[in-house]
């Protein structure tokens, strides 16, 4: 592979080994920017939330964005406050409790 290629995934999000390869590195990253990301959702939300994200005719399995509001998904999936714009999915009230009161 050159110098100037991009790097390749393997982004066949309907393999669930894939998906959870995916997220599961994602999620230990995400981690390591607590500064960047105060409200992390839970390891289920999340999961849940890509779930519904790749089976969802606006998803870009190239970039993992969605076309229809352009938002990484694994940053957008990954926090309490954030929502699906066409109402796939809302914030994550469950967390968010945990969070404050917990």
């Amino acid at each position: 592979m050159s110098e100037d290629s991009e790097l390749e995934y393997n982004t066949d999000f309907t393999d669930p080994v894939v998906l959870r390869e995916f997220t599961l590195e994602f999620h230990k990253s995400v981690i390591s920017f607590d500064e960047e990301l105060e409200e992390k959702s839970s390891w289920d939300v999340m999961q849940s939330r890509m779930n519904i994200c790749t089976a969802c005719e606006h998803f870009n399995p190239d970039k993992v964005e969605c076309d229809e509001c352009g938002c990484n998904l694994m940053m957008k999936a990954a926090t309490i406050y954030e929502d699906c714009p066409i109402d796939k999915w809302g914030w994550d009230s469950e967390g968010w409790y945990k969070e404050y009161f917990e």
